[in-house]
């Protein structure tokens, strides 16, 4: 039987423009670099191992939607990296659907 869970994964500028996301549902996930994209591609795969691990079975994680599309519209990031200006500083929630097999 299949499981669906929402995370909610928080995604903050980092004062040299790169970008942190951390999850308040997932304890100690944490992923950080100085260039976002390397960061928005990892999340997924992250949270699935991280989950995985924690559950003793594979988790599948989805997001609701683009992170990248939701960041750019919310001016969280710009739209390529030489535009990665701090744009804001503030915390942005954003949720990715968990299913867990």
């Amino acid at each position: 039987m299949n499981t669906i869970a929402s995370v909610n994964v928080i995604f903050e500028r980092r004062e040299d423009g790169g970008l942190s996301v951390s999850s308040p549902d997932v304890a100690g996930f944490i992923l950080s670099h100085w260039d976002a994209d390397l960061v928005l591609a990892d999340i997924q795969p992250a949270l699935e191992t991280f989950l995985s691990e924690r559950r003793s079975h594979k988790v599948t994680v989805r997001p609701l939607k683009s992170i990248r599309e939701v960041l750019v519209e919310g001016g969280i990031i710009g739209e390529s990296d030489e535009s990665f200006a701090p744009l804001i500083h503030a915390h942005e929630k954003r949720q990715l659907v968990v299913c867990a097999a």
